[in-house]
């Protein structure tokens, strides 16, 4: 796929087009000023992207592993329940997500 450097961010060129052609045409934005905002956007966003996505491969980690340790070398595996689940929530010293309600 081809890609083209729009200020502070890569684009598809496919994307590019239809943003273009489709999206913007009929709007009082134009081009510059809607990647500039996007570029804003990623760019204040992605710190924050990068840390639940890294949050979510350690979850998976650990999900992975409560499942295959506790079963390891028996023909079916079972989860650990909910156990497991409100260990990670308990474990995490902010919220997973802003409004989730405080286990005890």
């Amino acid at each position: 796929m081809a890609y083209e450097k729009i200020g502070e961010i890569s684009v598809a060129k496919i994307l590019r087009d239809f943003i273009g052609d489709e999206v913007l045409p009929g709007t009082d934005i134009g081009a510059g000023q809607f990647w500039s905002g996007l570029a804003g956007l990623v760019g204040e966003f992605a710190p924050r992207i990068r840390d639940q996505l890294r949050f979510r491969d350690e979850l998976q980690e650990k999900i992975d592993e409560s499942i295959a340790l506790p079963w390891a070398g028996r023909s079916t595996r079972q989860p650990t329940g909910t156990f497991f689940a409100r260990s990670v929530i308990l474990s995490r010293s902010r919220p997973i997500l802003p409004f989730a309600p405080k286990m005890s």
